[in-house]
């Protein structure tokens, strides 16, 4: 399924926005609540605004009256009716951007805000502040995730790869940003024993894999260990009770876990 900013670009491409459609993807925005989403939500404010032409006051700062420039200016009421009309612009602007902020924020964070913001760009900085130390907690823990994360045989490893992207992408939410030569490495180190000549394979190569390489390679990897062994199943270990659950990759024949692939 799309996300709401691939469907919120694509529509800004190929439609003209109507009130009902815009309405629409405002309300499809998740509210902004205390679970650090906060660069994610101000991602799809901004982009909602540019579908609607209003984004001025977020970009440009408010428009300055004109002053005389001598007693015998005779520009300055052209310039006035120019600032008149910005000034309209800008307005209605950080109007309507501070409704759609406003529509998008959860009650219970609500009321810890500004109660009467005057200006969107600055209000949306002051929730950035609001959000930088409950951020930083979010990235150090998603990090720990990551680096932790080992594949034990439940599942497929395709969904384990996928689950490690997840994390980097919302790092990437974060402002705390992996490339993919990263996160490949701690893919490789999450694998098991029995992915060895994959990674040996991987590390006498010249070329730099890309995750998508990566998952196809280790999805086939995967398919052939099962293949040559039929006998290779989801073993749930009982050995203490910090294993217990964990599945591993284990022989059928060996009960004893001795000659484990």
């Amino acid at each position: 399924m799309l996300s709401l900013l691939i469907k919120l670009y694509l529509f800004l491409l190929y439609s003209d926005p109507t009130p009902a459609s815009i309405i629409t993807y405002v309300n499809g925005v998740e509210k902004l609540s205390g679970d650090n989403k906060f660069a994610k939500w101000s991602r799809e404010i901004e982009l909602i605004l540019v579908m609607m032409d209003k984004n001025h006051s977020m970009r440009d700062r408010a428009p300055v009256a004109p002053v005389a420039q001598g007693t015998d200016d005779t520009t300055l009421a052209e310039r006035t009716a120019a600032y008149e009309k910005e000034k309209e612009r800008w307005e209605r602007s950080n109007r309507v951007a501070l409704m759609v902020m406003d529509l998008t924020i959860s009650p219970t964070i609500r009321g810890a805000l500004e109660k009467e913001p005057k200006s969107a760009k600055s209000f949306m900085t002051s929730i950035e502040e609001y959000f930088k130390g409950s951020t930083k907690s979010n990235a150090s823990t998603l990090l720990s995730q990551l680096m932790s994360a080992k594949y034990n045989g439940q599942g497929n490893v395709r969904e384990h790869i996928m689950g490690m992207v997840d994390i980097r992408d919302k790092l990437k939410d974060l402002d705390c940003p992996l490339n993919d030569a990263t996160l490949l490495h701690h893919v490789m180190i999450s694998l098991p024993p029995v992915f060895e000549p994959l990674k040996v394979n991987y590390n006498g190569s010249d070329k730099q894999w890309d995750i998508t390489t990566l998952v196809s390679k280790c999805a086939q990897e995967e398919q052939r260990l099962r293949s040559q062994h039929p006998e290779l199943v989801n073993h749930v270990s009982q050995d203490g009770s910090k294993n217990k659950n964990k599945r591993v990759f284990r022989s059928k024949k060996d009960k004893k876990g001795k000659k484990t692939l």
